[in-house]
């Protein structure tokens, strides 16, 4: 499965995290069920180091199956990394979006199935409230490693897709 060069440029803007309690403190908005703690959602990595409360419109997104991660991760682009929501992103990136965008060819449609596939890799599965991190998957020493070095703010493994 590749990525075209859009999803590529995506997918590092992007982070996997655990919610913590003011993530499960705030509505978040088309949501019918309440954020739980742990539950794991996708967040802008620009804008993690705002308070909750400071953060635009777009990003963070709690899918409620692996296979939305995808989906999530277009609202997001859409909503709030190309629309210029995002108050941390700079100019550079912005214009590297929009000359992807100008000139973006046939799609792959390999997004869809590698969100999900790099999603159970790291260990994360579906359950009645949403996506959780599963103990007992044991990713690769590299991945293990990977994750303690980029240990996110709040106490939650920075996991990338």
């Amino acid at each position: 499965m590749q990525l075209s060069s859009h999803q590529t440029l995506l997918r590092y803007q992007i982070e996997v995290f655990r919610a913590n309690e003011e993530d499960t403190s705030t509505h978040t908005r088309g949501r019918n069920k309440p954020v739980q703690l742990g539950q794991i959602g996708i967040r802008c990595r620009h804008c993690k180091v705002l308070p909750v409360s400071r953060r635009k419109r777009g990003s963070v997104y709690f899918p409620r199956a692996v296979e939305g991660f995808y989906q999530a991760a277009q609202n997001m682009n859409s909503t709030h990394l190309q629309t210029g929501e995002c108050p941390l992103m700079g100019n550079a990136l912005r214009q590297e979006f929009a000359n992807l965008i100008a000139t973006r060819g046939i799609s792959t449609g390999a997004g869809r199935a590698y969100w999900a596939k790099q999603a159970r890799k790291l260990g994360l599965r579906n359950t009645e409230d949403g996506i959780v991190f599963d103990n007992r998957h044991q990713p690769h020493q590299s991945q293990q490693q990977h994750q303690q070095d980029s240990t996110a703010a709040g106490g939650s493994p920075r996991l990338e897709l």
